[in-house]
């Protein structure tokens, strides 16, 4: 199978769920070089993304209004999901690129698969699906796979997803310095340098850390699960749930905003910010210009260590 027709998958495995979708190393003619997904065919880098989302351990934790998670994350029952998952973003890719792609049986195809991970427990789970897997080639990628300099004090602790995507920033963006945002379970608000380094950053309890970790640490309040912020909820809340998901909104909102401020005030005001996440588009609204958003961005990040890697 040539690189130009090879099937290349990515798995971005994180604290809140995973992410999946097929990736494209060559710029096919079929697809918008925009960044935007403006349709499922629309991403140059990307098809389809499919979600898993892990499930709470705790059997007393309330779910909240939020989408609820499906699967925990040390067990092989979500490996059935990722297989029905997959095999339908090749489809739906496939009839985008015309492509005739048979069986979809994804155990019979030849893949290979690229993994960013931030999960000790659900990469041991994928590693070994895919070890079992004669016609399965694999990457779990760490920092030595990516082609950017790292100016930090331990550069072999910084995860993975956090480096993937200053990597995509850097490549899709020519400005410097910058600051790459992820907002999902925890926030991350990195710096690139002038000299397209990455730099070091902050990380921000997200929407549902915060949620636990109040649960947790206050024996009258409840314990609840949230995914992404939809959202910023109304104020004042009429019950403590409520109230719980204002101030752990309002916080993350806050904590981020003034994160942005303090990078500007260090170098410009008009350093610009690249924002991707769960929670990446509806926080966007409380960043100030200049800023991009971009779907996905780890997973770009593995398209892009795929198209090096295989081009060796």
């Amino acid at each position: 199978m040539s690189e130009q027709s090879q099937i290349v998958v990515g798995v971005d495995i994180g604290n809140s769920g995973l992410r999946i979708a097929r990736l494209f190393i060559d710029d096919l003619g079929q697809f918008s070089p925009s960044l935007a997904h403006r349709s499922s065919c629309s991403h140059r880098w990307l098809g389809p993304v499919g979600r898993i989302d892990w499930k709470a351990r705790a059997a007393h934790e309330i779910s909240s209004s939020l989408a609820a998670p499906q699967y925990y994350s040390d067990d092989n029952a979500w490996l059935d999901e990722l297989d029905r998952t997959l095999s339908r973003c090749i489809r739906l890719t496939s009839d985008c690129t015309g492509e005739s792609i048979q069986p979809l049986d994804c155990q019979r195809l030849p893949i290979h698969w690229l993994v960013s991970s931030v999960r000790r427990d659900a990469t041991e789970v994928l590693r070994a699906h895919l070890a079992q897997c004669a016609l399965y080639r694999s990457l779990f990628v760490t920092r030595s796979d990516i082609n950017m300099s790292i100016d930090v004090e331990f550069p072999d602790r910084v995860g993975v997803d956090r480096l993937l995507a200053a990597y995509a920033a850097i490549t899709l963006f020519e400005s410097r310095p910058m600051i790459v945002i992820q907002a999902g379970s925890a926030v991350t608000v990195d710096w690139v340098s002038p000299q397209a380094e990455f730099a070091g950053g902050a990380i921000v309890p997200g929407v549902p850390i915060m949620l636990r970790l109040l649960g947790q640490a206050a024996d009258g309040l409840p314990h609840l699960v949230g995914r992404e912020l939809i959202e910023l909820p109304n104020l004042p809340g009429k019950n403590t749930e409520q109230a719980m998901t204002c101030g752990v909104s309002s916080a993350m909102v806050g904590g981020t905003q003034h994160l942005v401020a303090r990078y500007r005030s260090q170098s410009s005001p008009n350093v610009p910010v690249i924002l991707s996440g769960g929670d990446g588009p509806r926080l966007a609204k409380h960043v100030p210009e200049p800023l991009e958003v971009v779907d996905h961005l780890v997973l770009v990040g593995l398209a892009l260590v795929a198209k090096r890697a295989l081009a060796r």
